[in-house]
């Protein structure tokens, strides 16, 4: 096992989950949806992210983040996909994903 995990779970501080998904050109901006084709386009969809309230602020949900992308990168490496998609449940959620 690695330094950071022991025999016995602690508590869960925070998750994600990836779900794969298509995606139709005509939803991406212009400037991308000219790049693809019209049929349907294999991409991954960030399902669920969250952090415990208590562990709220502390970096927690950006390492999950980049976490979620770096998956999405080795999907897309072996099955194709042309990215990670989110849709923001709020405005204090989307502020997060765009920052």
């Amino acid at each position: 096992m690695g330094p950071c995990r022991s025999e016995r779970p602690g508590i869960v501080i925070g998750f994600f989950t990836l779900a794969l998904c298509e995606i139709h050109a005509q939803h991406l901006p212009t400037k991308y949806a000219r790049k693809y084709p019209k049929h349907p386009l294999a991409a991954v969809r960030l399902a669920r992210l969250a952090v415990s309230t208590k562990h709220r602020r502390q970096g927690y949900g950006e390492m999950l983040l980049m976490e979620a992308i770096h998956r999405t990168v080795l999907i897309s490496e072996q099955g194709g996909g042309i990215g990670l998609f989110v849709d923001a449940k709020d405005s204090s959620a989307r502020s997060f994903y765009e920052h």
